[in-house]
This record gives structure tokens, C-alpha cells and sequence, in this order.
């Protein structure tokens, strides 16, 4: 077989298994409506509230005011939406609401088998064990997990990111020949740089609980490759601090508005005491639990729960199988001292993140201690909610780990001598342990597949609630995210949406929302009345509400139940108006972030024409 039908039948197989990862981690959507999950319908009520926005001439989208009956939610402010805005447009567009939430989960996992596929392949340099590795990454049974029983939508959409960032950080740390080291801004710089920046502001717009993770595990990986990082006068650790600010710079219009609301509006994910997450880790009947033995409908639930009473809480026995593996490439690599050093140990950090990551989901890493002895490390790891979540970076570091050991550079050949070709002799041994690791892998994968599709199938089959919102106006005024709203709220009584003067002598007339500006007609008994007074909107007062009428400016201040009480004179008769305004320098760091994106936009331009004039 010459090289060039070598070439098309790997690229058929890369295809086929991509279509083959689509169709098994998609299918449970396309039956004609959506299964329930935990976090679904507060997602729904995202997607809505971002079509909501865009139809009242709002954008980007931050305070969402149809939330809790016209009451306002600052769940914009709070979350990063940008990636939510496809389905929002779809819904703008006439397609149902569940249909529109369906068609992101299908891009989300186009992207992420693309993405996958494409960093693993730059690690490994093999594209059938990258096609592999990436449909082991797919099929993880915590990932799946994420997109049915919990419908976690910012926890699954993280995963197109991750593999990005491992990519950008192992550049970092493998001498690639072909780098210019001697230029800061090289095409290799400017690549690292790039996938760094992508897949960090990826977790900043999708999940950010996964994003602290991330972090924390990229100081590890810094620490472990210190030596890496300090060569040639530290070139690379200063392209990571400056990669680090510019990511921040370009998220600013996320994140400033999100910090001054954390630091400034007492809302009830601010107030709450730390609470202490040890007994909510899993334990290691959780790590090997077959599918079959666990409660699909049930949640994550406290130590001492049997595991059959428990939803599954794993990466799935295959991926416990290819730590194994894992450790037998090292062991190899180790032993026979013919792998390149810079690889073997980028495989041993990946192995320490594995083994690191899984023991931070379970119940046994002393989170109480560090709680109480060193709170400020706590603050970073503990806020997680649930350490099983840490399961989400023991995915993504077994699959690079395998890309890293079996990959095509991994092998440092000896010199060739007089007598025989000893690259040749490697060669041929290469290929036969190839064939066995790739028969391992593919066994592996039909186990991932029966534990997948087993999973999938079962929770189809034992979920009884289906769901098909076609309107938001279906989803009620009550939602289950109340982590947002203003501290001593009593959530019962949005259901009344009435306009209170305090004083008698006003009355009031018509009332209610245009767009997102509430407005009520007001009319004073006395026009000669002397002072002010107070009239209560259905409206919660979260700092950037504004209150006006014909040009002139109101006071507003917080009243019953924090709702906007409006300071207006005793003698005012006209059309009060309330409004959300964003600050001025919310807006400013919104015009700070577009114009990062455009100098992003311009360096992978330049980065693809290099590229192009290069192969040619």
C-alpha cells in the first residue's frame, strides 16, 4: 500500500469514528423531546432570557427582567453567555425553545470532537490514536453524565476548552525543534499564546468553576516544570504571565461586571458562610462502580450513601483501565530509557494531575483541614460545591497522558552503526507495539461505548419527565437558581406585581413593561404638596436601575422586600419610568473586550498565513 491510499483510508477512519462519537453522544436528543436533567430548566430559562434581551434592544444581554414574574435577575452578569447566544438566536427565529437548546448540545459536541481531535493529534502526532484518545475523551462517563443527568450546560461546554489549554501548556514545557527560540513572538510563541487564550477565555464564557480548576492545576503543572519555564532568559514563563493578562483583559467585559456585583450587591451567594465539601466527595466503590448498580434519577448525595442509591460518579471503567496503560508506557519509557526525556516527563506530570485530581473527588483529600488551616487554598478548591467535579480534569489528563507517552516523537532513536540500521529495528517494533496498544485501545473503546450507550439507554428508559417547551411562557415565574438573588428576599411574593405608593394621595395608574422599561402612571391628588415620598416598584433594586420621568432624575433606594422604592415629590403626576442601565465603565470594559478579540482574530490570521506560505 503506497503512502497516499495510506493517507485517505486513515482519513476515512478519522471520519467515520467522528461520526460514529456524534451519533453516540447526541442520539438521546433526537427523540422528539428533551429528557429531563437537573440543571435543564434553568438553562432554558437563560437561553429565553438572552432572546428576551436581544428583542428588547439589549446587548450583550446582562441584567435578564423577565425572570421571576418581571422582577429582574442578574444571571448575565453573573454567568458568561456568549456561546448561549446561538440558541437564542434560534429561538428568536421561531424554533422552539427545547429545539434550539438540542441544537447547541449537537454543535457543542461537534466542536468539542473537532477541537479534541486536533489537540490530541498536535501532542501525538498519530491521527488513529488521536481519533482514539478522542473518542475515549467523548465517551468518559462523567462527560455524558454532565450532558444528560445533570445537563450541566456550562460543565460540558467546558470540555471543548480543556484539551486547548493542555495543548498550549505542553507546548510550553516539550522542546520542539522546529521552534524559534531565539524570538519571543515566534510562530510558536504566538501558537502557544493563542490556544491559551482561547481555551481560558472558553472556560470564562462557559463555566467558571471550571476555569478555577484549570487554573489551580496549571500553578501544579508550572511548579512541576519550573526548570522548562526559566530557560532561554524565561521566554516562556513570561509569555505565560503575559498570555494570563491579556486573557483577563479580553474577558473584562465579564468579568468586571461580575466582580462588582460580588463585591458590591449583597446577594445570597455572597453571604453564605463557606461551607465544607469533604462529605460530599465520592469514594472509590464510586470510581468503579458498574453502571447497572446505581440510581440514574438520583443526585450527589453525602458520604456513608450506598452506591446503588447514588447516581454514577466515575470517568467510567475505561478510562479506569487506561490509567493502566498509562502506567505501563512510563514504566516502559522509564525502564528502557529510550524515550525522550521532555515527553516521559510531560507523561509523568499528566499521570500526577490524573492521580491528583481523582483523589480531590473523593472524600478522603482533607478539604476540612485545608478549610480551617490554610482558607485562602480553600477558597480556590473548595468552591466547587461538589469534588466530584474535579473528575472533569482527570478526563482530560488521562487522555493527553496517552497522547504524550504513545505518541509518534516519543521514541528517541539511538544512532545508527555500521552493521545495521538500528532505526529501522526500533521502527519495526514500534509498529508491532502500535498494533498491540492500538488493539488494547480499540477494545477499550467498544467498553466505553457498552458502558455509554448502557448508561443512555437505561437513564431514556427510567426518566419519566419529558420535556418539550416550545415558550418560555411554559416555564412559569419560579425557577430553582436562586444563588443571584438579593440576601433577605422573600421569593414568595413575586407573584404580586403591584405599584405601592407609600403616600395615600397618589394615585396610580396604568402600569406594566415595554420591552425592559417599567413604567407607571402616577398622579399626585395635591399639585401644591410640599416634600417627598416613596412609590415601590415590582422591580428588585440591584444596583443599575435608574428611575426617570420627562428627562428629570430620580433617586431610587431599596424598600419591601428589596424591590425599588423611587423618590419622587409629592405633587409629581406623570409616567415613571425604570429602567437597567449599565455603568459607564461596564461599557468600557465591553469595548476593551472587542477590541481584544480583534487583535486575537489578527494573530491567527497572521499565525494561518505564515502557516500557509511555510508548507508551500
Amino acid at each position: 500500500m503506497n503512502t497516499k491510499s495510506r493517507k485517505v483510508i486513515i482519513n476515512i477512519i478519522v471520519i467515520a469514528v467522528f461520526a460514529v462519537t456524534f451519533i453516540l453522544t447526541t442520539y438521546p436528543f433526537f427523540k422528539g423531546y428533551l429528557p429531563y436533567g437537573h440543571d435543564l430548566k434553568i438553562h432554558l430559562r437563560r437561553i429565553a432570557g438572552l432572546a428576551e434581551g436581544i428583542s428588547d434592544g439589549a446587548f450583550p444581554v446582562k441584567m435578564q427582567q423577565h425572570w421571576w414574574n418581571n422582577y429582574g435577575y442578574p444571571i448575565s452578569v453573573m454567568y458568561g453567555d456568549v456561546f448561549l447566544y446561538i440558541p437564542a438566536v434560534l429561538y428568536l427565529a421561531g424554533i422552539p425553545l427545547w429545539k434550539s437548546y438540542v441544537a447547541y448540545i449537537a454543535l457543542v459536541n461537534v466542536a468539542t470532537i473537532v477541537i479534541s481531535y486536533i489537540c490530541f493529534y498536535k501532542i501525538s502526532g498519530k491521527k488513529i490514536l488521536s481519533v482514539i484518545i478522542m473518542f475515549l475523551y467523548m465517551m468518559s462517563t462523567w462527560r455524558l453524565i454532565d450532558v444528560l443527568t445533570r445537563q450541566a450546560v456550562g460543565e460540558y461546554s467546558a470540555y471543548m476548552f480543556l484539551p486547548l489549554i493542555t495543548l498550549g501548556l505542553y507546548k510550553i514545557f516539550v522542546n520542539d525543534k522546529a521552534d524559534d527560540e531565539k524570538k519571543f513572538l515566534s510562530r510558536s510563541n504566538l501558537f502557544i499564546a493563542l490556544c491559551l487564550i482561547t481555551g481560558f477565555t472558553g472556560l470564562v464564557q462557559t463555566h467558571l468553576l471550571s476555569l478555577m480548576m484549570s487554573a489551580f492545576f496549571t500553578v501544579i503543572i508550572c511548579i512541576l516544570g519550573i526548570v522548562a519555564l526559566l530557560r532561554n532568559k524565561a521566554r516562556k514563563l513570561i509569555l505565560l504571565i503575559g498570555t494570563a493578562l491579556f486573557t483577563v483583559v479580553l474577558n473584562f467585559g465579564t468579568l468586571i461586571p461580575m466582580m462588582d456585583y460580588m463585591m458590591n450587591v449583597p446577594m445570597q451567594i455572597t453571604s453564605e458562610e463557606a461551607s465544607s465539601i469533604q462529605s460530599y466527595g465520592i469514594e472509590i466503590d464510586n470510581l468503579t462502580v458498574d453502571i447497572d448498580n446505581t440510581n440514574l434519577l438520583m443526585g450527589m448525595q453525602e458520604k456513608g450513601v450506598p452506591v446503588n442509591e447514588e447516581m454514577p460518579q466515575t470517568v467510567g471503567m475505561a478510562l479506569i483501565i487506561t490509567i493502566v496503560i498509562l502506567m505501563a508506557g512510563l514504566f516502559a519509557g522509564i525502564a528502557g530509557r529510550k524515550f525522550r526525556f521532555d515527553r516521559i516527563y510531560s507523561g509523568i506530570v499528566a499521570f500526577i494531575l490524573t492521580v491528583l485530581s481523582m483523589y480531590m473527588a473523593t472524600c478522603y483529600f482533607p478539604y476540612d483541614y485545608i478549610q480551617e488551616n490554610i482558607p485562602f487554598l480553600y477558597g480556590i478548591i473548595g468552591k466547587v460545591q461538589y469534588p466530584v467535579r474535579y473528575l472533569e480534569i482527570a478526563t482530560v489528563s488521562i487522555c493527553v497522558g496517552l497522547a504524550i507517552v504513545f505518541g509518534a516523537d516519543a521514541i528517541k532513536y539511538p544512532k545508527p552503526d555500521k552493521s545495521i540500521n538500528n532505526k529501522e529495528i526500533v521502527s519495526k517494533r514500534m509498529f508491532a507495539i502500535d498494533c498491540a496498544v492500538y488493539t488494547v485501545m480499540f477494545i477499550l473503546c467498544i467498553l466505553s461505548a457498552s458502558e455509554g450507550v448502557r448508561y443512555m439507554n437505561r437513564y431514556l428508559a427510567e426518566q419519566e419527565w419529558q420535556v418539550n417547551v416550545v415558550d418560555v411562557s411554559e416555564l412559569g415565574i419560579y425557577n430553582e437558581d436562586r444563588l443571584y438573588i438579593l440576601e433577605g428576599t422573600d421569593m414568595e411574593r413575586v407573584e404580586y406585581s403591584n405599584v405601592l405608593p407609600e403616600d395615600e394621595s397618589i394615585s396610580v395608574g396604568n402600569y406594566g413593561f415595554e420591552g425592559d422599561e417599567f413604567l407607571a402612571e402616577l398622579s399626585a391628588a395635591d399639585a401644591n404638596a410640599e416634600g417627598t415620598t416613596t412609590v415601590t416598584v415590582p422591580v428588585f433594586a440591584y444596583k443599575g436601575y435608574v428611575a426617570w420621568s420627562d428627562g428629570a432624575k430620580f433617586d431610587i433606594q431599596t424598600g419591601d422586600n428589596n424591590k425599588i422604592a423611587v423618590i419622587i415629590p409629592k405633587n409629581f403626576t406623570g409616567t415613571l419610568s425604570v429602567k437597567f442601565v449599565k455603568p459607564w465603565y461596564w461599557v468600557l470594559s465591553e469595548i476593551i473586550s472587542a477590541l481584544s478579540i480583534i487583535v486575537v482574530i489578527v494573530c491567527a490570521v497572521r499565525l494561518l498565513v505564515t502557516s500557509k506560505v511555510r508548507s508551500e
